[in-house]
């Protein structure tokens, strides 16, 4: 395989042709199944409890207001200062912390409930088979449902408690020859027992790569808020100059989400420059086991050699690996 030397050269052709398989939590994408009667009432059931927990948490900021208000009024007349004092700060933080979790776990059981129903229709599952060999006469297999994401437990007839992520990423070779390199870790390699190799990424995989790292430039829309975010922080601190107040600390706050939101872009943008590095070598260093008495085989790490960004753990993709969507900036 040719080595790509610019990610600029990758025509969307190109990408297109890339050879992606799908992974969830170490399992690789087999097949897809017919649901039976069991797993199909199973999944009913499910979506039924999550019906009802939808049911109670959707009123719950209206009752939760209503005992706030009714307790400030009646506490002051039977309870000392500082209980009243404590139900006030109860009702100032009550919105800004309960809030968010009420919206994300009412998010949830909607998506469950839908997707769960939506399951018991279609029929049918993405089923995932383990890559480690095992000595057990069937691979044990990963029964995951598409639209809720929600997977059985390998060998029961039970619902994971939370949707599962699916990833896509290249697809590696079946067979790859791997070649000794010096290194001046002599040390480690004796304590590992046994020396670093590589081998040559495959046209996928630098198109992984080279998708990576444009996704690392450029992560997208959110990054247009940081200009907003900048401009309303000036604004606030310019207008709390003068005196402390609420504009003072609401131009700090924004200050500070915006240097956070920069130090992370600039650690990415300074990451690609490692990663091109890493396309235009093309290889993947595989370190030997730990322990000696592990037999060399496909459950080592392999990791990219400028950037140290994992690349495989033990025969599946790294958890930043993933081409629908930014990768994590994550080092070894």
């Amino acid at each position: 395989m040719g080595v790509v030397a610019d990610t600029a050269c990758m025509s969307e052709r190109e990408e297109d042709s890339i050879e992606v398989e799908q992974w969830c939590v170490g399992y690789r994408y087999l097949d897809t199944r017919r649901l039976n009667e069991s797993e199909i009432a199973v999944i009913r059931a499910t979506a039924g409890r999550s019906a009802w927990t939808l049911a109670w948490l959707a009123p719950a900021p209206l009752v939760v207001a209503l005992l706030l208000v009714l307790g400030g009024a009646w506490l002051p007349t039977v309870a000392p200062v500082w209980v009243n004092w404590l139900w006030l700060l109860c009702m100032v933080v009550a919105p800004i912390l309960g809030l968010p979790v009420w919206i994300l776990s009412v998010r949830s059981s909607w998506k469950s409930c839908f997707g769960l129903n939506r399951d018991a229709r279609v029929g049918h599952a993405w089923v995932f088979e383990s890559p480690q060999p095992t000595d057990a006469e069937s691979v044990p297999l990963l029964s995951v449902l598409p639209a809720s994401l929600h997977a059985f437990v390998p060998g029961t007839l039970m619902l994971s408690d939370s949707p599962l992520s699916i990833s896509e990423v290249a697809k590696g070779p079946s067979y790859a020859m791997r070649v000794p390199i010096a290194t001046t870790h002599d040390e480690e390699n004796q304590q590992r027992g046994g020396d670093f190799t590589r081998r040559t990424l495959n046209g996928s995989e630098q198109g992984e790569l080279a998708i990576a790292i444009r996704h690392l430039r450029w992560p997208g829309k959110r990054m247009l808020l940081l200009p907003v975010l900048l401009a309303w922080a000036i604004f606030s601190l310019r207008s709390g100059l003068t005196t402390y107040s609420s504009a003072t600390a609401t131009g700090l706050m924004l200050t500070v989400l915006c240097g956070m939101g920069l130090a992370r872009y600039f650690r990415g943008f300074a990451l690609t420059m490692k990663m091109r590095r890493d396309l235009q070598t093309g290889w993947a260093i595989t370190a030997p086991p730990k322990d000696s008495r592990v037999q060399e085989g496909p459950f080592v790490e392999e990791f990219l050699p400028h950037s140290k960004l994992l690349w495989t753990v033990n025969g599946t993709p790294a958890a930043w690996r993933d081409l629908r969507r930014t990768p994590l900036v994550l080092q070894r």
